[in-house]
Order: structure tokens, then sequence, then C-alpha cells
């Protein structure tokens, strides 16, 4: 007998060991273990420190955020929500902008400098857009715990010719916010770092 699949909490962040199927419909790739990387992976600078960083380091720390969400939009196209998790778990962006989420403290404390240059709201915004995203690759997941399972939605989707239609709009939206915030708080401590 097959059970529907129920997600955990540490499924949300991305870890567990459940057989994933990327994609939604009948097709898709299906993976084991946690999410995929999906090329969503960066050399983190030095451990970020929200209240001791400079304006250098705030610039280092962003570009690498930058680099981690200009892979993403490949990630939303192949509708492959496993690698947008990976990315939120990736060194560059849960330790500046999703730190601690989950783990017993979720406020993420402003940085300083950001504070000194003017862009809270716009740190903010970058926060929950990113976040957005995030919520919306997870609701959109389809996670199997065991094959059978997987065996009889997809001959449903077959036997129905069911395919599930995703509405990419959101998620393209939420990236491009996050990141157009993120190139605003990158200008603004670009003259204070040179």
């Amino acid at each position: 007998m097959a059970h529907a699949a129920v997600p955990t909490y540490d499924e949300y962040l991305g870890g567990g060991g459940s057989v994933k199927k990327q994609g939604g419909g009948g097709g898709g790739s299906v993976s084991r273990g946690g999410a995929s990387s999906g090329g969503a992976t960066a050399t983190p600078p030095k451990p970020f420190s929200a209240s001791k960083t400079t304006a250098e380091g705030l610039v280092v720390a962003l570009d690498a955020i930058d680099g981690v969400l200009s892979s993403l939009s490949s990630n939303i196209e192949k509708q492959d929500w496993g690698g947008v998790l990976a990315a939120m778990k990736s060194p560059a962006i849960a330790n500046v902008l999703l730190k601690n989420e989950g783990r017993g403290s979720a406020v993420v404390e402003t940085p300083k400098v950001v504070v000194a240059l003017g862009v809270e709201e716009a740190w903010e915004e970058a926060i929950e857009a990113l976040g957005e995203l995030k919520d919306f690759a997870f609701e959109n997941q389809v996670t199997f715990f065991n094959n059978e399972d997987r065996s009889q939605v997809e001959k449903l989707a077959s036997d129905t010719g069911y395919s599930a239609k995703v509405d990419l709009s959101e998620p393209r939206r939420a990236l491009k916010e996050t990141r157009n915030r993120i190139a605003r708080i990158r200008e603004a401590a670009v003259p204070t770092a040179q």
C-alpha cells in the first residue's frame, strides 16, 4: 500500500534522504538523497559576521550571493526545485541572508554596515523575496518515499494525460526582486568600499 508523501521540516530546509522527483507531471528526473546541486554552488567568502562586516566585506559577500543567484534562473526554468533549495543552503546565502533559519532563530541580524549605508529596506526586501522563492520551490517539489508510490503516480499521470503546468512567474519575480535588491545594496556599498 502506497502512502502520500508528506514532507518533513528537515526536507523544507533541504535535507532528508527520500526519493525526490524534480519537476511536475509524469516526466522529470528522480534523485536519491538530499537536494540536487543544480550548479548552484559558489565558494563563499570568509565567514560572514553581520556585526563586524565592513563595506568591502559586504561587497564580497554580495558578489558571492549574486553568483549563486545567477545560476537559479536555469533551475527555475527546468523546475529543478531541489536545485533551488540546495542553493538556499549554500554558505554564500545561508550564512548571510538566511542565517540560522529553522535552527533556533529565524531572525537575520542586519549588518551594521547595511544600516550605515541606509539600505536596510532593500536588505529586508531581499530576504523576503528570497524566502518567497524558497517557499515556492518547497511547495512545488514532488517527494516520493518509495518507488511504488512514484510508479503509481506516474502511471496515473500517464493514464489520465495529466501534466502539471507550473506558473513560473512567481519564482522568476522573486529571483529578479532579490537580485535587484542585492544590486542596490552593492551599489551603495561600492563607493564606501573604495
